[in-house]
């Protein structure tokens, strides 16, 4: 705990302390205030009621004190009683701490009252006394009663400081000229008082108001963090075991900023919350403190609104264990925490040089012996000495006090001719160390193993020599000076303050003070080491330039705006090798060296046309590759001269051409316009991610983020207005069915023998308007990235082992055409319904409770036929296997895979004939064609673009409204309407389909 202080501040308020002297331009009582208000203002910082400030007046125009009666203590009035100090009191000593109407009044008077308010308030209690008299000597004084006030003084312990507006003092180096005799006189007087006082200061105003920019180190008293037995084996098993009394300080420690708290306006927040109190404010301030409040609700269907309040004493902790919360009541939080009891054992020893810098976590403390024993001095002291002869060091646990987390400490000796001790930093664990792999700096390792020392990104010898003459040339460590002019180190510990800590403090004093005038820019002495001295930068010039020429240092041209043109690669012989060699120019590009002759078009191109030109040509190439490619055979080389022209072009800031062209080549692949089929290309270059060039790759784009993603579609409709028609038929076959009635035509066909052997069920299809779908409430992602699912993944497969994972195949028909129900999670990627199965759960219940999780509705949104969880989950038709903990999954497993990560199953689930199905409002339920689903894996990947083949096994008849069969596989003719089968959006959002991306590359985890 702190100690008390009692401080008493005797301050000069006479008439002629309102001159303004020596040349300033404030008056001496303002100039020597500066000292008092600031350090009042660092009293009232700490918040501590233990340090009790005073306020004495004297040559005041009134009179009040306890010997006000008597003589010679007339004009002296005490302004603020012995105690603690808040903010209105300042504010109240502002206004009446100005200069009187007199210069009547006996600064030894002053501080003989100043001694009696300290007796009557500190009696014989242990308090750090002292008084501080501010004055200008130019009244009158009464030195006859010196001895007797200096020896009550040092009776009383008090210290005594003096501090005279332009008193002369030597050290500083200040002597007033032309002084008169009687303030020389009441100087002598003060400074013969000072020396009989054995703990005083006597000094000038002008060398306190300077020091107020130097911070104050706050002095702290040892605070013991530990006070036990060091042991060195268990001392309760063995009796050779080690055990020393020790104490344990704080060695560093991080001293922090003030923070702030939230206040508001108490004028403010009675307008529209009632009237403020005033006592909960600070007095005088019109501020209120904001009170905090917090409330626990839960979903209940029956409260107003569906929520109710919760008491907190009804919570229970609760622990996230992947998508569930466990809950651990309150008499069991114990099995969380670990049980320890307060030691310090050591637990081994580690030579010097074996222990890493880096190690170092925390702040330090220092380790000595229990007071007053000494057995324990001699025991630690050997202990030290053995660790120092030894060069080594101990490792130690530590528990602070019991039910406290253990830490690993490590100790070092210290020995010094006044100490011997032990010094400790907190060590880290296993999870707290970051280990990262980077190249090695002296030597290039190339693809084929060798090592090369000389390289054009590794130092020269005269790399290396500039670089530590420059270094030398930098030496803080006896830059300084002291003061006879001796080398020292320049930014000393004791020297080097917290620039954040002191200029936060600094400006709170200052708007506590003076809270209508600004903050001073913050001191010299802050800001002194945030640069290097500009004398040794100076005086390095020399080694900077040589460094410069070492390293070959260029400065980097500012970034040209608008268009711009690559300039030509100049030869290091300054040649003009385009003159010497000149051939007639080329005037096209030719598609052998296409790549080489692209770039060096565009490197000399002077104008616009020349580099549109050449990008025609470019464009014409890449067409041609693609038109006369055999198969893929084209494909890469036309991978390669797209992305040279997209990089090219959006490096020229002429990002428009290259748009311009990628939405035709688009159009034309989809259009098979490009010699047939070539939609695999299309998939191609959206892995290579060649697509629009967005405001990210150069600002002078006009494509968003959001176009250039969307882009990659490859929807029903291609959303390219300008290029395409409003309406574009797919190029996949629709499938048709085919009705009893169809035979019943002039001309039948020919009828073969049965071909229905080992044929299975047929399947009754019902029309999705059967069917009810509503929202109900998000059911967000457990994870923000791939990389957490698959860490989650391999948590999951260590604590259980391999992941099961069911998703159902749900079927219903639009005019005769089946469609597949499935999700759409963050308008990024479709999956079916369904999850991964809790490591408890049985297959088929588990599946049906994760099918339930994502489609039942919830409450008494719904009601009738169809509200209900009954599932009936059909044939398995696929098998997709993680081999690994990756993204792929195969429908088998691979041949070197032992142990797979995941299985998951796909169901046929036969829906009835209605049903009511609610979707959470962060998804979508997609209503997907059949046809649309075949070979698309560009749109739905893999696992989804499969399930036409899975299905191909059924027959399916076609239910209408009315519970008819209308049709059956395999088929019936196309609506005559001209009907086209489309996704369609059943529930969770009203976006187009034409907006719906393609699926991310990544597979759901």
């Amino acid at each position: 705990m702190s100690g008390k202080e009692a401080t008493i501040f005797i301050v000069d308020q006479g008439a002629s302390m309102g001159r303004k002297s020596n040349g300033r331009d404030e008056s001496d009582l303002d100039f020597a205030m500066r000292y008092v208000w600031d350090s009042l203002a660092t009293i009232m910082i700490t918040g501590r009621t233990t340090l009790t400030v005073g306020i004495v007046g004297f040559r005041t125009d009134e009179t009040n004190n306890a010997l006000e009666g008597e003589e010679g203590y007339n004009n002296i009035s005490i302004m603020q009683p012995l105690g603690p100090i808040k903010v209105p009191d300042l504010k109240k000593l502002q206004k009446s701490v100005k200069p009187s109407k007199t210069d009547v009044g006996d600064a030894v008077s002053a501080i003989i009252i100043a001694i009696d308010m300290m007796e009557r308030f500190t009696k014989k209690l242990k308090y750090a006394r002292k008084i501080v008299l501010v004055t200008n000597g130019t009244g009158l004084m009464d030195s006859d009663d010196l001895d007797e006030t200096s020896a009550k003084l040092n009776e009383d312990g008090i210290e005594l400081v003096v501090l005279g507006v332009d008193f002369d003092d030597a050290e500083f180096g200040f002597k007033e000229e032309e002084k008169d005799s009687l303030k020389a006189g009441n100087e002598k007087v003060l400074r013969d008082l000072a020396d009989k006082c054995e703990k005083s200061i006597f000094g000038t105003a002008a060398e306190a108001v300077q020091d107020l920019s130097i911070p104050r180190v706050k002095d702290y008293k040892p605070y013991a963090t530990f006070k036990g037995q060091l042991t060195l084996g268990d001392p309760e098993k063995y009796d050779t075991a080690l055990c020393i009394d020790v104490e344990r300080y704080f060695r560093t420690k991080v001293a922090k900023a003030p923070s702030a708290s939230s206040y508001v306006v108490a004028e403010m927040a009675g307008d529209d919350e009632g009237d403020v109190k005033m006592e909960d404010a600070t007095q005088g301030e019109g501020l209120t403190a904001v009170k905090n409040a917090r409330t626990y609700k839960i979903v209940d269907e029956s409260a107003p609104g569906g929520k109710r309040d919760v008491d907190r004493e009804d919570l229970a902790q609760g622990f996230e264990y992947g998508r569930t919360a466990v809950a651990i009541a309150e008499s069991d939080q114990n099995i969380t925490k670990l049980e320890t009891v307060a030691s310090f054992s050591i637990v081994g020893f580690i030579p010097a040089e074996r222990y890493e810098r880096f190690f170092n976590m925390g702040e330090s403390c220092v380790t000595v012996a229990a007071r007053a024993n000494e057995k324990a001095r001699l025991a630690l002291s050997s202990l030290v000495h053995a660790l120092a002869e030894l060069e080594s060091y101990a490792v130690a646990r530590i528990v602070l006090k019991d039910g406290k987390d253990p830490q690993l400490v490590l100790l070092t000796p210290s020995i010094e001719p006044d100490l011997e001790c032990l010094i400790d930093v907190p060590l880290p664990f296993a999870e707290d160390v970051r280990l990262y792999r980077f190249p090695p700096l002296d030597r290039v390792i190339t693809l084929s193993g060798q090592t090369m020392t000389k390289h054009r990104n590794l130092p020269t010898d005269d790399l290396t020599k500039a670089m530590s003459a420059y270094v030398d040339a930098m030496d803080i460590s006896t830059f300084g000076k002291d003061d006879e002019g001796n080398p020292v180190e320049y930014m000393a510990i004791e020297d080097t303050y917290s620039p954040v800590l002191h200029r936060i403090n600094q400006a709170i004093r200052r708007r506590a003070v003076q809270p209508d005038e600004p903050v001073q820019p913050p001191p010299e002495v802050l800001m002194k080491y945030s640069r290097p001295p500009a004398d040794l930068v100076k005086a390095s010039a020399t080694e900077l330039d040589d460094l410069i020429k070492a390293a070959d240092v260029k400065k980097v041209p500012p970034k040209a705006k608008g268009r711009r043109a690559k300039e030509a690669i100049k030869p290091l012989s300054g040649l003009n090798v385009d003159a010497l060699l000149s051939r007639e120019e080329r005037s096209e590009i030719s598609s052998e060296n296409a790549i080489p002759e692209y770039k060096q078009r565009l490197g000399t191109a002077e104008d616009i046309a020349t580099i549109e030109s050449a990008s025609k040509q470019m464009e014409g190439i890449i067409r041609s590759l693609i038109e006369h490619s055999l198969g893929d055979s084209g494909y890469g080389q036309a991978i390669a001269n797209l992305g040279v022209m997209r990089d090219e072009l959006a490096s020229l800031e002429m990002p428009e051409v290259y748009n311009l062209f990628i939405r035709r080549l688009k159009e034309d692949l989809l259009k098979e316009k490009l010699g047939g089929d070539r939609r695999e290309l299309w998939w191609e270059i959206k892995k290579a991610r060649l697509g629009l060039v967005d405001k990210r790759k150069t600002e002078v784009s006009t494509v968003s983020e959001e176009e250039a993603t969307e882009f990659y579609a490859v929807t029903t409709d291609i959303p390219m207005p300008q290029l395409l028609p409003s309406t574009f038929s797919p190029p996949r076959a629709i499938m048709s069915t085919i009705t009893a009635t169809a035979l019943q035509t002039s001309y039948p066909p020919i009828l073969p023998l049965s071909f229905n052997g080992n044929q299975p069920e047929t399947i009754r299809l019902y029309p999705i308007s059967n069917y009810t779908f509503g929202t109900k409430e998000n059911q967000p992602e457990e994870d923000p990235s791939v990389l957490a699912r698959l860490k989650r993944l391999e948590e999951h497969y260590e604590l259980h082992g391999m992941r099961r994972t069911c998703e159902g195949i749900l079927v219903c028909h639009e005019h005769n055409h089946p469609h597949i129900l499935m999700l759409q999670i963050a308008n990024a990627f479709f999956k079916l319904p369904g999850d991964y199965l809790k490591p408890e759960d049985d297959e088929i219940e588990g599946f049906k409770a994760r099918l339930n999780e994502r489609l039942a509705p919830v409450g008494s949104q719904f009601s009738g036929e169809g509200v209900n969880e009954d599932w009936e989950i059909g044939d398995t038709l696929a098998q997709w296997w993680r081999p690994n903990f990756e993204t792929f999954m195969y429908p088998f497993i691979p041949a070197h895979v032992t142990r797979p990560k995941e299985c998951k199953k796909l169901y046929f689930i036969q829906l009835p004939q209605q049903k009511v199905l609610s979707v959470p409002k962060n998804m979508k339920l997609l209503a997907v064609p059949l046809f649309d689903l075949y070979d698309n894996t560009a749109r739905y990947g893999p696992q989804l673009s499969a399930i036409p083949h899975l299905l191909s096994r059924y027959n399916f008849e076609f239910v209408d409204v009315n519970g008819n069969v209308v049709a059956a596989t395999p088929g019936q003719a196309p609506d005559p309407n001209g009907y086209v089968p489309q996704t369609k959006v059943l529930a969770g959002g009203d976006i187009e389909i034409d907006d719906l991306p393609a699926n991310e590359e990544e597979e759901e985890i």
